[in-house]
């Protein structure tokens, strides 16, 4: 029968040897003493635990689930109790993760938002210096200054979220247009659906008129969390006031 010492169990599973005696110390696996130094020897048996502890673990399993399932899969599997307080750990612990998830696609969104927000600010900041720059011979020809053109808003929305955006006006039109804010949309990828339909309308367009843009822009199965069409009008309209 093979056998096993804690210095291969550690190597073969990447774990500290402190590591392995914590599992022996709270009844995970249980090696044979062995000799008068009284050697730890781990059996084919230790090793099995020991794998399903860490893969617990890794599930982020509590100690005493990862000990119940450990324990079952010693037990018969047609037990009816066991397989039922295995479904019963299994239920929760996908309940647990699920919570988990949705937090995970909350922070997601939040940083995708954050990303464009630094990048239209980091664009803007290169036409900026772009359009001051007297090395620049475009500077000469006759074209109007987008620096001079763009617009700056913020709108919190009641009961909602802040709102920001920053867009240029060229002949008459919105040009350039990006939303902001501490906002949420799922998928976040509706953001530059939201931009597109903005950009192009002309600067007299009513704030019905830019609420309707931005709801055709929506598939059904969009979420919007503290945002409105009629919020994005608002900022807007603030923008070109």
């Amino acid at each position: 029968m093979a056998t096993y010492t804690i210095a291969e169990l550690a190597r073969e599973f990447d774990i500290t040897l402190r590591a392995i005696r914590f599992y022996e110390d709270q009844g995970l696996i249980s090696p044979l003493r062995e000799g008068t130094a009284r050697t730890r020897v781990y059996s084919a048996r230790e090793r099995t635990r020991l794998k399903l502890t860490l893969r617990g673990k890794r599930l982020g399993l509590t100690l005493s689930e990862i000990k119940s399932v450990v324990d079952m899969y010693e037990s018969p599997k047609d037990t009816v109790a066991q397989m039922e307080r295995l479904l019963q750990v299994l239920a929760q612990h996908r309940e647990k993760m699920e919570r988990q998830r949705e937090d995970i696609e909350g922070a997601l969104a939040e940083i995708v938002a954050h990303e464009e927000e630094c990048k239209h600010l980091l664009a803007q900041h290169r036409i900026s210096y772009k359009a001051q720059d007297p090395m620049n011979s475009t500077n000469d020809m006759p074209q109007p200054s987008l620096a001079a053109a763009l617009r700056h808003a913020e709108y919190k929305i009641p009961e909602g979220k802040l709102v920001v955006v920053d867009l240029a006006v060229a002949s008459g039109r919105l040009q350039q247009v990006q939303l902001s804010g501490d906002f949420f949309l799922e998928p976040p990828e509706v953001l530059e659906a939201i931009n597109a339909a903005l950009n192009g309308l002309p600067v007299d367009t009513d704030a019905e008129q830019l609420a309707a843009a931005v709801r055709a822009a929506l598939e059904p199965q969009v979420m919007m969390y503290g945002l409105t069409p009629e919020g994005i009008a608002v900022v807007v309209q603030r923008a070109l006031a």
